[in-house]
């Protein structure tokens, strides 16, 4: 009877850290990889690879509006960008198996018809949702004009 109590506890300490391995904490590089794809995707106007990156129920708060990726579309018609750059600096992530956060800065750097070029800074957050093994964006929020403090 003894040893069956200690077998039992071996076994269960076993599955325990068995467990627990699983659910270690992935890397953050690609959490910064969807975002990044993202931001490729308004930048190229490849609303495809906007899509790849969130989930079915993504949405972005910004300007004091919630959006969806159709509106998010519809306004990127709307718009006579020809090309968009992004940069990102300042990344603080947090990610387990299944999920994840992270804040950051943006720069952004919008091309008119080759000769107006304006830039726009904004302080932003991601949170993301493994679905099937793939990291995706479930929601973004950003605030323009940011200025950096000196």
């Amino acid at each position: 009877m003894k040893h069956t109590i200690i077998l039992l506890l071996i076994l269960g300490i076993g599955l325990y850290a068995n467990c627990q391995q699983r659910m270690a904490a992935d890397d953050p590089d690609k959490l910064k990889q969807v975002l990044l794809n993202y931001f490729d995707g308004i930048g190229s106007r490849d609303t495809k690879k906007m899509i790849q990156a969130t989930t079915d129920d993504f949405l972005v708060y910004e300007e004091g509006k919630v959006w969806n990726n159709d509106s998010v579309f519809k306004e990127m018609k709307r718009l006579p960008y020809r090309t968009a750059n992004f940069k990102f600096d300042n990344f603080s992530i947090e990610v387990d198996a299944r999920s994840g956060n992270m804040s950051y800065i943006e720069q952004a750097q919008f091309v008119i018809n080759d000769t107006t070029i304006f830039n726009l800074n904004f302080l932003g957050s991601a949170a993301f949702r493994k679905i099937e093994g793939v990291w995706k964006i479930s929601f973004l929020h950003s605030t323009d004009k940011y200025v950096q403090k000196k």
